[in-house]
């Protein structure tokens, strides 16, 4: 296929994707008016604008949304909220990874709601969110999405949409990862949730969606890497790093227990003295991937809530660990 192979049901234990097609488009322009470019921050001669939901809120379908350097603290940071949220199809172009951050507001450090649902697109981060009879397309680059020690259910959730995230790294989505992390929201093993990328469907969409995920990393989430989700959705995975929750702790089920997990330690379930220090995490991309790594599920396929199977795409070699 093209130099890439369908995910199996066997490395789906390892990959975790759930319901997915492939439509890949442009964002739809809005009819007789050119695409315009809105920019964030300063970097550029003319008007821009302080905040990037206040660009998206701005943009028309099919404008693209240019991030200038810098951090940007998003949202309300109250409970069921999200960071940044979009309902209409546009580009999202941020100056690089390294060079632009967007973070929730930490205001009691939560945004997840108090029971989690990945499906309506609340509580995360960045909600790109359409409807099962109308999806809109997203394209997300040039970006780190970074939970920053507040609790959400997802960094960049797709909720009937489709589009792609491109140059960009999601990260922090495990708010402690400590052997106590378990009684911490949104710590490691505390939750179901905490997704890295989610793509997730209401309902079965007359047409298929396709969620293209390229030259991006995902590390220190909670529940999965990358989960798609939902009857009618594909996702294509290119030359991407899915790495373990936590590369230096032994994985205990926190619903049972069990020795105790101790930072550090990442060959002995009791521990060593003294306790190496954490592995460094360089992001270095693969002429191929994805790379998964660590312990813990890196991608997935669940259930869909229809009757279509879920698929998922990858760009040899997907080299898994558990």
């Amino acid at each position: 296929m093209n130099g890439r192979r369908k995910l199996t049901a066997s490395f789906a234990a390892v990959l975790a994707v759930a319901g997915i097609g492939f439509t890949a488009g442009a964002p739809a322009q809005a009819a007789g008016q050119p695409p315009r470019t809105l920019t964030v921050g300063n970097c550029s001669v003319g008007p821009s604008y302080r905040t990037i939901q206040s660009a998206i809120d701005a943009a028309r379908p099919g404008d693209t949304v240019k991030i200038c350097p810098g951090t940007y603290v998003e949202g309300s940071g109250q409970r069921g909220s999200n960071a940044l949220t979009i309902t209409k199809s546009l580009t999202l172009a941020g100056a690089g990874a390294g060079q632009v951050t967007i973070e929730p507001r930490n205001n009691g450090g939560q945004i997840a709601e108090d029971n989690p649902d990945i499906r309506d697109g609340t509580g995360d981060i960045i909600a790109v969110t359409g409807t099962s009879g109308s999806p809109v397309t997203v394209h997300i680059s040039g970006v780190t999405v970074d939970a920053a020690g507040v609790y959400a259910t997802a960094g960049v959730v797709f909720v009937d949409a489709q589009g792609s995230i491109d140059h960009s790294h999601i990260t922090g989505l495990d708010t402690d990862e400590s052997a106590n992390g378990y009684q911490v929201p949104g710590g490691f093993r505390s939750n179901p949730f905490g997704y890295g990328i989610a793509q997730v469907s209401t309902a079965q969409s007359p047409a298929a969606q396709v969620l293209t995920v390229d030259h991006t990393r995902v590390d220190h989430y909670n529940a999965l890497g990358v989960l798609v989700t939902g009857a009618g959705n594909d996702a294509v995975l290119t030359s991407d790093q899915i790495i373990g929750r936590n590369l230096c702790q032994n994985y205990n089920d926190p619903t049972v227990g069990g020795p105790t997990v101790i930072d550090g330690d990442c060959e002995a379930t009791g521990g060593s003295t003294p306790i190496p220090p954490p592995v460094t995490r360089t992001p270095s991309w693969p002429n191929s991937g994805p790379v998964v790594s660590g312990n813990g599920g890196g991608m997935g396929l669940l259930p869909p809530v229809a009757s279509q199977s879920p698929s998922m795409t990858v760009g040899p070699p997907a080299v898994g660990s558990l």
